[in-house]
């Protein structure tokens, strides 16, 4: 998610321009993004996009673009 907030476990993660979704294995993305503060959530989610649960399969940084 890109400046959106993590989902609920157990809730569908939506497809759109804040929540990009790497269902193919993707190692490495690029993100084109404006200046300043941004959130960044990487959550897991099974095949059917719903978010999982438990240690580590949700991560959230706050970044600085100068």
């Amino acid at each position: 998610m890109v400046d959106a907030d993590c989902i609920t476990v157990g809730q569908v993660i939506p497809k759109d321009d804040q929540h990009l979704l790497y269902g193919k294995g993707q190692l490495e993305a690029e993100l084109a993004l404006t200046l300043g503060t941004h959130t960044l959530c990487l959550q897991a989610a099974d095949g059917a996009h719903f978010a999982l649960d438990g240690a580590g399969m949700t991560q959230k940084i706050t970044i600085t673009v100068k």
